[in-house]
């Protein structure tokens, strides 16, 4: 619960990309669409094609020093809120005319005493339920605290915890890239695999006489597509360690289809920062670094 809430509430300082955000709202106004789509639909295409080459644009907002700015929870306290109010009417308990005329003021004065019991029960289930949250939160906290301990003392195990705790990655798993993490001798090594990932299209999508017109992609075309998504993740996968994990170089490991990686890159943190990601090109980005590539086994 805490977990998700501080995640989600550390994602509100992210950064979408204009692509992804056009993308959304033309994806959203075709499902509410009744009439001709095809305009649409091409948009949609074009758009969708520079999402997926401008991951490098975006950011999650999460940075492991965040960890350390949540505040412990407050232990509950029981106010016997329900009883003293109860206890309050009957301490000012006033029978109207007709009460005293009929004698009816014992009886609705003996309601409200039984009613104490109750009241004081219902105090007890709200002051339960609060403990329990509050047990439950204190857990979770104690384990971002404990996260957050073992980053700032660089411990290898809290570094890979938190990188598959943090969400940072999400758009990528959605697109079918997958990234597995391993750290040693100060360096974070990351594998990135597209193999089981749908992210290029097979046809184009072009608008001829009002009418939508798939066209098959030619094998270069599809090819010179996955090179430039794969500069781009590489770049955001850079981008997101340097932010979650106070560590000075990533090696980042790009796999398709064979054993031998087609891109691999050395990222230093202090040259990376020194970098311009939104306005420089990303193959400008990788080869500003150690890298090594061999984009002939896409």
């Amino acid at each position: 619960m805490i977990w998700e809430s501080f995640i989600d509430s550390c994602k509100e300082h992210g950064v979408e990309r204009e692509s992804l955000v056009k993308y959304r709202t033309i994806k959203n106004r075709l499902c509410r669409s009744i009439g001709e789509k095809s305009s649409q639909e091409v948009e949609a295409y074009e758009t969708y094609l520079q999402v997926i080459v401008s991951f490098h644009k975006s950011i999650s907002g999460l940075n492991w020093k965040q960890l350390g700015h949540l505040e412990s929870p407050v232990e509950p306290e029981k106010k016997n809120y329900f009883e003293k109010k109860i206890r309050r009417e009957v301490s000012n308990f006033q029978p109207s005319l007709y009460e005293r005329l009929f004698k009816k003021d014992k009886k609705k004065l003996n309601q409200l005493m039984e009613r104490i019991p109750y009241e004081i029960e219902k105090d007890n289930q709200k002051y339960y339920q609060a403990v329990d949250k509050y047990t439950d939160y204190l857990e979770e906290y104690k384990e971002i605290k404990t996260c957050y301990d073992g980053i700032r003392g660089a411990d290898e195990n809290t570094y890979l915890y938190w990188l598959n705790k943090s969400k940072a990655f999400d758009e990528l798993y959605m697109h079918g890239i997958d990234l597995s993490f391993d750290y040693n001798e100060a360096t974070l090594n990351v594998v990135v695999d597209y193999s089981q990932s749908k992210l290029i299209p097979m046809y184009s999508k072009k608008l001829i006489d009002d009418q939508v017109i798939a066209v098959v992609l030619t094998e270069s075309v599809r090819h010179d597509l996955l090179k430039d998504v794969i500069y781009s993740c590489t770049v955001r996968v850079a981008r997101e360690i340097f932010e979650l994990l106070p560590i000075n170089k990533t090696i980042i490991k790009n796999y398709s289809k064979h054993d031998d990686p087609v891109l691999a890159v050395v990222f230093k943190r202090e040259l990376f920062e020194r970098l311009d990601i939104d306005a420089s090109s990303t193959k400008y980005i990788v080869e500003s670094f150690n890298y090594k590539t061999n984009m002939d086994l896409l």
